[in-house]
């Protein structure tokens, strides 16, 4: 037997009498072990605590199985095990006097189930609390709520689910009561998806806080009810929702988060309501998924649908997953699942917001106006499937703002865009995309994408700024500003008046404004359209700065059209432009570096071209006329039936016609046709008071005219010349005014015409005309010449025929800079200068022939040896008679022949240019020497060739020459001399220029050069060597044939030739001597002497000028009048036959100096 306490025997009495006496009267703390199960009804109360540990379980028929007597109680509940009622709740309250209070714990593992209510508190609450901690399960398995607090008012309801609380009937499965905190990290579910009484879906929401009209929900697990996610009545305390990362809440037939405007409010209490605050980082969706019976099938599956205002923050996904049927059974108005509906407030998405239909809508939930403003900032997602994307309805002051995406039409009014925002000043900004039509706005900014149509808020006052892209066409409805920097795809049209359009960037289609009978509308382009542009009946500006695709009908009313050209800018660019009815002005202003084009103008009375250079591309008409502001320009090469005024610093310009012409101030210009042709005719009368005309004119008197078909008043003013190149014939006349009505005034007053050295431009004006006309003054040519030969040539151009080419190249000089040398080069002084090097040849053919007489020389009786004995083997004998003649020794014969080299070089004077001559030839010979005279014969062939330092003027020669020669002695007396005729053939060529012009003339001609010369001599001999002074005469005479340069029909010279001769003088002295080295006998020699010609005359030219016929006479390089001789050389006898000699001849003078180089050999017969 044991030993039982007596605590433990209390502790079993008191357990075995509640059991049997009635709760109500014996209500106590109680518990229920593990292992026990408790069939009957169970009572707590006051302080009580009911513990049901694992294992236990209170499970009755009763309804409820526990009873919470709460008449001022404040009970504990702390379920481990089972609480259930097979025939009704499982907990609930009765009594409803004084505070309650309750703390529920049902441990993980437990489970309070009833067939009706799980947990029912019915009663208010008194000030008192109600505190569930579930992490178990909390289940209604056939009809009722799994926890039904909705009588707990007046105090505080906090249920706190890990667990899980369903209901498994149409019920709801959580009434939370009033001031309700509900935080849910479990599962809050309805499990059956409802049944149809016949009129109605009975289903069950998760989360019904009826009308208790506030509480807050911290939901980080599921959510999900056959209807409702979570519902209730808005009241005036706001209800509060935040869905975490991990949470789902979900209405499969209705809503994720439903909350009305309780049934019969009036618009005081509705204005009294709070604003309901949803913050969602998981899911909250609503949709229409129960397919058991498609005949009444009908949820209205919304994300959220709040009736009254709302601030929701969306970070996760809110889901409108579809809708069936049809509202209150009415099919013209069908149910329609949104993913956001709501009376007003905020909705703010990084997250995805998103219908199988419409994404949010703003109104009253009946379709009609919104109850307060709404603003959405949107940096996420919002996606319509087949609705709108976002709906306000409202005349409030609406606000979107997206750097998202948002798929879908958006309507801001009463319009059927896919965005639409009212009818209030709503405020639509977008950095994103839209994927949609928007309509409604009233303030739109686009810097993003919009792909659709855009509808403004018809209004009068709106205004749509596009810096982004939109596909579609713009509507400004009744009026508004559009201001557009990026891209239009479609067209932009208006039916009001007052409408401002700026477009800044392009417009694919047409820019139609329809306009009113009152006001303007104002369009101004400066990028492109590329359609048509119209404007309605009002009085409209057209700013025109970009290209245009199409044409522009300006309509009727007074419109004014402006048109801008510029770099980058192209304000005429368009198919033709129409101003329509009433008086329509057009002006045109250019920036642009080039010529802007008019084409296509119809219908305007007036045309005013106000800066920049514009032309006519074809023929227009101007009944009010044209006028060209001060700074612009207007070229006319078309017919504009138009009296056109031109003002001071305007100029008109071209080939075309005006019907009259006036100058309204000085400095207007004038400047008709077309570079130096072409006339601009006028139909009319001409008016120029103090104008500026600008004619050209060509060389040939072709020019510019201004044909007046009336009359022609001109007083002061200035014409401006614009010459072609020349050359210019004198006395050409250009008629440049004509009138056929006369030419009356005063005239022009002055001529700016370029500045000419031989010409002066004249202005003349007869009845009929003006003229200009290009007459000689009396600046000789010859003023500008610096040297003789350069006043000779401009001399002989002076008489030149006016209209020779040539003399036609002299007088249109514009400047005198560049005229000596133009004479210079004209001058063909080369020609000249060839009879100084022919001169020069021949006198190195006389030395030559002087130098052989020496070598045959015969020595003087009693005299010492002479060293000139290499032309025979036997010395004379000597004599003592110093003028007898020789001995008799018999005849001796002998042939030379010689090769040389010369260069001559001369001087400029200051008139004529320094020449350079270089000549290279062989000369042979034979002579008989008897006793004491020898006679010889030689001849020779040479090449050479002379360049002047100026005008590349040069000469080739080849020169074939005969010569006889002779020397008879007289004992130490020798007399020598001969005589040459030489033949030479010259090709010239050289460079003349005149103002600009190069030719290079050539010429080939021949001359003949013609020598005779002597000298007396004395030999005496000096110890071993001899001396020989000696004094010579000479004369060359040089003649040339006529001759004609090829190659230059302007600057080509002709001669009848060349003639110079001059005698000259020689005194001088030679020195010789005879040494034998190694069996040569060798003989140095030298000679130093002075030669003077006679003649003080340059060699000179008479030149004829082919193309004008005029001659002059032109001096060459003057020869040396006194230079120094000078020769050294050595000869060699080789043997009694054969002997070879070098010599080095030089000349030296002031302005000239000679070089040659000879080569001699010797044979003896």
């Amino acid at each position: 037997m044991h030993f039982v306490s007596a605590q433990a025997r209390r502790r079993v009495l008191l357990a075995a009498t509640a059991i049997v006496v009635s709760p109500a009267a014996f209500a106590v703390d109680i518990t229920v072990p593990s292992g026990t199960t408790l069939t009957t009804q169970q009572t707590i109360s006051g302080t009580n605590k009911l513990t049901v540990d694992a294992g236990g379980a209170i499970t009755t028929s009763s309804s409820p199985s526990v009873v919470l007597s709460s008449a001022n109680a404040s009970l504990t509940v702390d379920n481990s095990g089972t609480i259930s009622s097979t025939n009704g709740r499982a907990i609930r309250t009765s009594g409803s006097s004084g505070s309650f209070s309750l703390t529920l714990t049902n441990r993980s593992g437990a489970l309070i189930e009833g067939t009706d209510d799980a947990i029912g508190i019915n009663r208010a609450l008194g000030g008192g609390t109600i505190l569930l901690d579930n992490y178990g399960t909390i289940r209604s398995t056939t009809d009722g709520q799994a926890l039904d607090f909705n009588p707990a008012l007046g105090g505080t309801v906090t249920i706190n689910n890990f667990g899980v609380i369903e209901a498994n009937g149409t019920s709801d499965v959580v009434r939370p009561g009033g001031n309700a905190t509900i935080t849910n990290y479990g599962t809050i579910q309805s499990m059956n998806d409802g049944v149809w009484t016949g009129t109605e879906w009975d289903r069950g929401d998760g989360i019904d806080f009826q009308s208790a009209g506030a509480g807050t929900v911290y939901n980080y697990g599921t959510v999900e009810a056959a209807k409702h996610g979570i519902t209730g009545d808005t009241g005036a305390t706001a209800f509060e929702i935040t869905n975490y990362a991990d949470g789902l809440i979900l209405g499969r037939n209705g809503s994720g988060i439903n909350f009305d405007i309780p049934d019969g409010a009036t618009p005081e209490q509705i204005a009294a309501l709070s604003t309901a605050h949803v913050v969602n980082y998981g899911v909250i969706a609503g949709a229409a998924l129960d397919t058991s019976d498609p005949v009444h099938a009908n949820a209205d599956g919304d994300g959220v649908d709040i009736d009254y205002l709302a601030n929701i923050e969306n970070h996760g996904a809110i889901l409108g997953l579809g809708a069936v049927g049809d509202k209150d059974g009415n099919p013209d108005d069908p149910n329609i699942s949104d993913a956001i509906s709501i009376g007003g407030g905020s909705i703010t998405n990084d997250g995805l917001i998103y219908s199988v239909q419409r994404g949010i809508l703003v109104d009253d939930s009946e379709g009609g106006s919104a109850y307060g403003a709404t603003s959405i900032v949107n940096s996420g997602v919002i996606f319509s499937g087949s609705g709108q994307a976002i709906t306000l309805r409202g005349n409030f002051a609406d606000t979107i703002t997206n750097s998202g995406v948002i798929v879908g039409d958006i309507d801001m009014g009463a319009g059927d865009g896919d965005i639409d925002k009212g009818s209030g000043q709503d405020l639509l900004r977008n950095t994103g995309w839209i994927f949609g039509d928007v309509a409604g706005s009233s303030w739109l900014e686009n810097y993003g994408a919009i792909d659709g149509n855009v509808a403004m808020e018809p209004s009068y006052s709106g205004y749509l700024m596009n810096d982004g892209d939109i596909s579609g066409n713009v509507d400004l409805a009744k009026g508004g500003n559009l201001q557009n920097l990026g891209w239009i795809g479609g067209s932009v049209v208006s039916e009001g008046y007052g409408v401002q359009i700026s477009n800044g960037g392009s417009i694919d289609g047409d820019v139609t404004l329809t306009g009113a009978l009152w006001g303007h509308n104002v369009l101004m382009n400066f990028g492109s359209i590329g359609g048509n542009v119209s404007t309605g009946i009002g009085n409209d500006l057209f700013a025109n700065f970009g290209p245009i695709g199409g044409h522009v009908d300006l309509g009727a009313g007074d419109d004014v059209a402006s048109l801008t050209e510029g770099d980058g800018y192209s304000g005429s660019s368009f198919d033709g432009i129409d101003g329509g009815t009433g008086f329509d002005a057009l002006d045109l202003w250019s920036t642009a570096s080039g010529v802007s084009t008019l084409r296509g103008a119809t219908n305007f009375e007036t045309l005013g071209v106000r800066a920049g250079q514009w032309a006519l591309g074809d023929d227009q008409s101007y009944s009010d006329g044209v006028t060209v502001y001060s700074g612009a320009a207007l070229d006319v090469n078309t017919r504009l039936a138009a009296v056109t005024m031109v003002e001071g610093g305007a100029t008109l310009s071209g080939g075309g016609s005006v019907s009259g012409l006036v100058t309204t101030s000085v400095g207007a210009v004038i400047v008709p046709g077309n570079g130096s042709s072409g006339a601009l005719t006028v139909n009319g009368n001409a008016y120029l008071d103090g104008a500026t005309m600008k004619v050209g004119m060509a060389a040939n008197g072709a020019s510019n005219q201004l044909a007046v078909a009336g009359t022609a008043a001109i007083n002061g003013g200035t014409v401006v010349l614009d010459l072609a190149p020349g050359p210019y014939v004198v006395g050409t006349k250009a008629t440049i005014v004509t009138a056929a009505g006369g030419v009356s005034g005063s005239g022009f007053a002055a001529l700016d015409a370029p500045s000419f050295t031989f010409i002066t431009p004249t202005l003349g004006m007869t009845a009929n005309s003006v003229t200009i006309s290009l007459d000689r003054n009396g600046v000789p040519f010859a003023s500008f010449a610096q040297t003789a030969n350069q006043r000779a040539v401009a001399n002989g151009l002076d008489k030149a025929p006016a209209g020779s080419a040539l003399y036609s190249q002299i007088v249109s000089s514009t400047t005198s800079a560049g005229l000596a040398d133009a004479y210079d080069s004209l001058s063909g002084e080369v020609h000249a200068d060839l009879a100084g090097t022919l001169l020069d040849q021949a006198t190195q053919t006389e030395l030559t022939l002087l130098q052989r007489l020496r070598q045959v020389g015969t020595p003087a009786k009693g005299a010492a040896a002479p060293s000139q004995k290499l032309g025979y083997g036997e010395e004379n004998k000597p004599s003592t008679a110093a003028f007898d003649a020789l001995q008799n020794s018999g005849p001796r014969y002998a042939g030379w022949a010689q090769g040389f080299g010369s260069w001559l070089n001369r001087d400029s004077d200051g008139n004529a240019s320094a020449t350079d001559s270089s000549v290279g030839g062989l000369m042979a010979g034979a002579d008989l020497t008897n006793d004491n005279y020898t006679l010889g014969l030689a001849g020779g062939y040479s090449w050479g060739s002379t360049n002047t330092s100026k005008w590349s003027g040069s000469a080739d020669i080849e020169t074939a020459l005969l010569a006889l020669y002779g020397g008879v002695a007289f004992d130490a007396t020798k007399l020598r001399g001969g005589a040459s005729m030489a033949w030479s053939n010259i090709d010239t060529s050289r460079m003349a220029m005149v103002n600009g012009i190069v030719e290079t003339p050539q010429a080939s001609y021949n001359a003949t050069t013609g020598n005779v010369f002597g000298e007396v001599a004395y030999d005496a001999a000096l110890g071993g060597s001899v001396i020989e002074p000696y004094a010579g005469l000479g004369w060359v005479n040089v003649d040339s044939e006529d001759f004609a340069e090829t190659n230059a029909p302007l600057t080509g010279l002709a001669s009848s030739g060349v003639s110079y001769d001059t005698a000259y003088s020689t005194l001088g002295v030679r020195l010789s001597a005879d040494f034998v080295a190694k069996g040569i006998k060798v003989t140095p020699r030298g000679m130093l002497g002075w030669r003077h010609a006679f003649s003080d005359v340059p060699p000179e030219a008479a030149m004829l000028f082919e193309n004008t016929g005029t001659g002059f006479t032109v001096a060459g390089t003057p020869i040396a009048q006194d230079s120094l001789l000078v020769e050294a050389g050595a000869d060699f006898a080789l043997n009694q036959r054969f002997s070879l000699g070098f010599t080095y001849a030089g000349s030296f003078a002031d302005n000239a100096d000679s070089n040659a180089v000879k080569l001699t050999g010797l044979l003896n017969f």
